[in-house]
């Protein structure tokens, strides 16, 4: 697309969506000369503050408020921000003019001159990359940094570190919907499941998307999949780099597998044959879900170059990401855990897999993703006490559990903690897995998980007032 720096010096350039990554991508551009025009339907009291910053630019404009239909016909190239669906109405306007669509993604790959670790999938992508972040750092002869949907742009990245030896880079599916040249050295689908089925027409699209992730590898680069997905065939065909495959259920002649409670390693090419690496019980994290994320992780620091003993030290002190199956408090022996990054079904799924045996509240609802959850029915069924709904997608599945198990309407986050430990018995469990994006009641995931803390919290108080 553009192979040097200089060819975006003076070139007209408008970045859609002035979120976190809109805005990376307009500075990466004015560092290299491009006149930005940064355009957002918000109204610019409601964008970060760091937009004032650009604004002392003289080659930067922002349009907020609304999209002006002209700046989708000068600008030649268009930065999309990963919220913005590629079908918007706007942007298929600017393809007729002849305009190139591409993502902060695209924008960031061309100026970079180190190795992508990209990480993609449907759960597990953020303590995936967390977790080859801390294998990478611990390595005295690398220097890395993890960045993406993780909260750190990768155009950030690119401008603050260009000479970093391995960025680890976390993408969603958003990302990879309009690249061209982006490629990585080394990638991981984790999983497909169900989601974002408001933005795709199937499982399939969605998954198609995902395979992007090895677009354009060679055949020294590197694919990791996971055996155990229904989608694993679509990938080991989706570039000629190197294949490692991992499985949690089953033995692999070649890859990454469980055998019983010991993690395998059976990797000719890194001297590795039937190599215990360590037993399970030796984990901070817990959960089978955790095990496939370690798997990909172990992949990535045999491909960078880590020792095994590194990788190994690394992984049995790593105690996991807030927001995650997270252990909060426990009340009058009412345990709290919040999994507010739980935002879609699968994810919950695994989490009450973890929980089966417990006598548990499951607090389920938010804003709706189009998704199916008629897959909980029977794992609620079977495993979960009861259950709280909340948000916007609570009438939806009322209408789904009425008659499975007994349910309750919350109409606040503090009439869902105060009803959820109201009906907990003293070993019982109260769990945040909501199977739902977040953005009703709150601004992200992390918000809602942190205000589900508070509000535990502020439950504790009351009842010590009381005593």
């Amino acid at each position: 697309m553009f192979s040097e720096l200089e060819e975006l010096k003076g070139q007209k350039i408008l970045v859609m969506g002035a979120a976190r990554s809109g805005i990376s991508a307009s500075k990466l551009l004015l560092q290299v000369g491009a006149i930005v025009t940064l355009t957002d339907i918000k109204p610019e009291s409601d964008l970060d503050p760091s937009i004032k910053d650009l604004k002392n630019e003289s080659n930067f404009t922002l349009h907020s408020g609304g999209h002006y239909e002209s700046d989708f016909s000068v600008n030649k190239i268009i930065v999309i921000s990963p919220g913005i669906p590629s079908d918007h109405k706007m942007i298929i306007q600017a393809k007729i003019y002849g305009a190139k669509i591409i993502s902060e993604l695209e924008l960031a790959y061309h100026f970079y001159s180190g190795k992508l670790f990209g990480i993609t999938g449907t759960n597990g992508k953020t303590t995936t990359a967390t977790l080859t972040g801390e294998i990478l750092k611990a390595s005295d002869t690398i220097t890395s940094m993890v960045a993406g949907n993780i909260g750190y742009p990768l155009t950030t990245a690119v401008l603050e570190n260009p000479d970093t030896n391995i960025i680890v880079t976390e993408i969603s599916s958003f990302q990879l919907e309009n690249i061209e040249d982006f490629s990585v050295n080394a990638g991981v689908v984790l999983n497909i499941d169900a989601d974002h089925m408001d933005r795709y027409k199937s499982i399939e699209e969605y998954a198609k998307v995902k395979s992007l992730i090895f677009n354009k590898q060679e055949e020294d680069d590197w694919r990791i999949i996971n055996s155990d997905d229904n989608f694993s065939s679509m990938f080991r065909t989706s570039s000629p780099g190197n294949l490692i495959e991992f499985s949690v259920k089953q033995k692999l002649e070649k890859g990454i597998y469980l055998r019983e409670k010991d993690i395998i390693i059976s990797l000719p090419l890194f001297n590795l044959n039937n190599f215990k690496f360590l037993n399970t019980t030796e984990l901070k994290l817990k959960g089978l879900h955790n095990i496939e994320n370690i798997m990909p992780s172990i992949a990535f620091g045999l491909i960078a170059g880590v020792d095994i003993e590194t990788i190994h030290r690394v992984i049995t002190g790593f105690s996991g990401l807030p927001h995650r199956i997270e252990f909060i408090d426990e009340i009058n022996g009412v345990r709290f855990y919040n999994d507010s990054k739980a935002t879609n079904v699968s994810a919950v799924l695994r989490a009450i897999e973890m929980f089966k045996e417990e006598k548990l509240i499951l607090i389920l609802g938010g804003s709706d993703k189009n998704l199916d959850f008629t897959p909980l029915i029977e794992s609620v069924k079977n495993n979960v006490k009861s259950l709280i709904l909340i948000g916007e997608t609570a009438s939806k599945l009322r209408d789904i559990f009425n008659g499975v198990k007994e349910f309750e309407i919350a109409e606040s986050l503090e009439e869902t903690v105060k009803s959820a430990y109201e009906k907990a018995e003293s070993g019982g469990i109260v769990l945040l897995s909501p199977a739902c994006a977040s953005f009703d009641w709150f601004n992200n995931y992390k918000d809602r998980g942190e205000k589900f803390k508070k509000e535990i919290k502020l439950l504790k108080k009351r009842l010590a007032d009381d005593e």
